[in-house]
């Protein structure tokens, strides 16, 4: 899935159920300038392109993934190192109150493993009741259900994204950066449904899990798209995936 499809993708399954989201370009924000263009270029066909996410809402006060990097997020040809995206989300919480860094525990090697709250400020600051609302409901030894009842009325649920899942997988620890900001600063409307409302789902994310293994393909001289591109390439020449492929489409279309 393409960059702006994937973004377009998460506002939907983020957005609270019952909503209206719109059609057409959302109003509310001011491009910053040049992410039109940009967006447009990377994308490889303009059905790909969401009017959600066919450029970045411009802030005076909360640096952009663009200003951050020097290019968008998914710019042909960049992938990012893993110090470079927990800056950028650092540089979010401390730019505003509706993003949150935490600390939740070390790799192998010592680095830090960071955990993203995005949401309205007054529900970042009532975070605490939130997870002990969210573990009690996971508990049923201490939560009966008129105890349940109780909390579901009362507590906001979270929306939770894993990024680099396995390190091939690039895409996503580029894409959160974005989600993050867009739901920090976007005064679409849609956005503030998902942000603001009262009831709705707050958003965290685990921004970059195989940490040592994304950093270190970089490295090595051979990069985690390589690689995948590669064992691809193989699995077609050896194994005559694409003899297969090939077969079972002419079976299909006759």
């Amino acid at each position: 899935m393409t960059r702006p499809a994937t973004l377009a993708a998460c506002l939907l399954l983020i957005a609270p159920l019952g909503a209206t989201l719109p059609a057409q370009e959302p109003a509310g924000d001011t491009p910053e300038p040049g992410t039109r263009a940009a967006i447009a270029a990377a994308t490889t066909e303009p059905r790909f392109l969401s009017p959600w996410v066919a450029d970045l809402p411009q802030s005076a006060t909360v640096p952009s993934p663009t200003k951050h990097l020097g290019h968008i997020v998914g710019a042909p040809g960049e992938l990012t190192r893993t110090e470079k995206i927990y800056g950028y989300y650092r540089a979010l919480a401390a730019a505003t109150d509706r993003v949150k860094v935490d600390v939740i525990g070390k790799t192998e090697e010592g680095r830090d493993i960071l955990l993203v709250f995005v949401g309205d400020a007054a529900s970042l600051r009532d975070l605490e009741r939130y997870r002990s609302d969210a573990a009690a409901l996971a508990d049923p030894r201490q939560t009966d259900e008129a105890a349940m009842e109780r909390i579901v009325a009362r507590t906001k649920p979270f929306y939770m994204l894993h990024g680099g899942l396995h390190s091939p997988e690039t895409g996503s620890p580029e894409m959160l950066m974005e989600l993050a900001y867009r739901l920090a600063v976007s005064d679409a409307p849609h956005i503030q449904l998902i942000r603001d409302n009262h009831r709705q789902v707050r958003f965290y994310a685990l921004p970059h899990l195989r940490i040592l293994r994304h950093d270190r393909d970089r490295t090595g001289g051979l990069g985690p798209i390589d690689i995948q591109r590669r064992a691809w390439s193989w699995s077609f020449d050896k194994l005559r995936m694409r003899t297969i492929y090939r077969a079972g489409q002419s079976k299909t279309s006759s």
